[in-house]
């Protein structure tokens, strides 16, 4: 191989255009095959892939292969434009029921697509209602909701501004982990705090400009953040106060990762549009998913002519049947519950053997999404993390770092011994350096 034509997605690239096989190796870790909950390179060295939620079953599951197969030989595509299919229509029937205020579902390409129609099925609400000044939206620090140019201007990481000028009328807000001293622990105190300043942002802006406030229940690529429950019970008073549409992005959060269905369903955010996507076909095919309250719904269907928004392949007969599948294997198989029990379990035990190292600041998370926080304030601290990330590969296991923060999604069915696995090689990793 004379050359490497790819160019990988938020990633740093060689800075040289004649890489060799061995140095695009030594650079990416290339999966080759899969195995449970193992991918391969095409040495056979097997690591344990903990790093995006899409991954929450197992590869080459055979239920989901049949299905697959047998979805391309009936129908192996449709489009959705003024035609339809079934399997459309049983997918929406089976979220639906795990959303019981939402009466109507759109379909996308992935998570992205699923933010840019909730975005668009926002702006038209309030345009079709007679308030056309209704266009701002409202995010977080450190939210991440997408990479199109809209769901770019609603995120908040700090890389937006290399593409120049995003949407207009984005505005950033901070969250309860803004207001944390580095000792403290996160509490209703921080949370007050973060929805005075969410309020005052919306009277600044004017509440007749405001459209929506988008949030994640849980943060994810900011490094799992757990905000406190009551922050989101005051950001639906407020938002009810102003006529302000709650956009819940469960993309990373949904279908039974954190150990419920949706987790915004528990958080008395009581949302508007719910945004899904990874964990809804377990990383096997490309699909999105935005669901529509009743009030949206009769808006955009009962007193409109539609949603004039798509993609070609949005609602594909092979994803929708390969999500089916997805849920009837966690319906099955309770993978939620089992989700909440595995995460209690994982980081119960990396508290217990990482929480007297100085480099450790926190472990947290919300069932399947772990985050190990270190100190990181100085540049030999930095070195020190740098070695822990290559101890960790060097371990065999797959992990996310964003800043200081070690990243976990574990399958939802991963097995005890992964977990005992996966919790055996991050302490090895880190101690070897603590």
């Amino acid at each position: 191989m004379s050359r490497y034509y790819v160019v990988h997605p938020f990633t740093t690239m060689p800075k040289k255009s004649n890489l060799t096989e061995e140095e695009v190796n030594n650079r990416f870790f290339m999966a080759n095959k899969g195995e449970r909950h193992w991918v391969l390179n095409k040495d056979d060295q097997a690591f344990l892939n903990l790093s995006n939620a899409a991954y929450s079953l197992d590869q080459s599951n055979e239920i989901i292969l049949k299905a697959i197969f047998e979805q391309y030989n009936k129908l192996s595509a449709s489009i959705m434009v003024n035609q339809g299919h079934w399997i459309a229509n049983n997918l929406a029937e089976k979220l639906l029921n795990l959303a019981p205020k939402f009466s109507s579902v759109f379909y996308s390409n992935d998570g992205t697509g699923a933010m840019e129609s909730a975005l668009k099925a926002t702006r038209q609400y309030f345009v079709e209602n007679d308030m056309p000044n209704k266009q701002k939206f409202i995010s977080l620090n450190g939210g991440y909701h997408g990479s199109s140019m809209g769901a770019l201007s609603i995120t908040n990481l700090g890389f937006e501004g290399v593409f120049g000028d995003l949407l207009q009328g984005c505005i950033s807000v901070p969250s309860p982990e803004d207001f944390r001293e580095k000792e403290d622990e996160l509490d209703d105190r921080h949370a007050k705090q973060a929805a005075y300043e969410l309020e005052q942002a919306i009277l600044k802006a004017g509440p007749e400009t405001v459209a929506a406030f988008v949030i994640e229940p849980v943060q994810s690529v900011n490094g799992i953040r757990v905000f406190p429950n009551l922050y989101f019970q005051l950001v639906r008073q407020i938002t009810r106060r102003y006529n302000i549409l709650v956009i819940a992005d469960e993309i990373t959060t949904g279908i039974g990762r954190t150990g419920e269905w949706l987790t915004s369903s528990s958080l008395k955010l009581d949302p508007d549009i719910i945004t899904i996507s990874k964990g809804l076909t377990a990383g096997y095919f490309p699909l999105g998913a935005t669901l529509f309250s009743s009030q949206i719904t009769n808006h955009l269907i009962e007193n409109g002519s539609g949603f004039p928004h798509g993609t070609t392949l949005s609602g594909h007969p092979v994803g929708c049947s390969i999500a089916i599948k997805v849920l009837e294997i966690f319906e099955k198989e309770n993978l939620p519950f089992r989700a909440k029990e595995a995460g209690e379990y994982i980081m119960n035990e990396l508290r217990e053997g990482l929480n007297k190292e100085n480099i450790i600041r926190e472990v947290r998370g919300k069932g399947l999404m772990i985050g190990i926080e270190l100190n990181i304030d100085s540049e030999e601290e930095i070195e020190r993390f740098n070695t822990i990330k290559s101890n960790i590969k060097k371990s065999g296991i797959l992990a996310t770092f964003s800043h200081n923060v070690i990243s976990l999604y574990p399958p939802l069915n991963i097995s005890k011994s992964d977990m005992d696995y996966m919790i055996d090689a991050l302490k090895s990793s880190i101690l070897l350096i603590g």
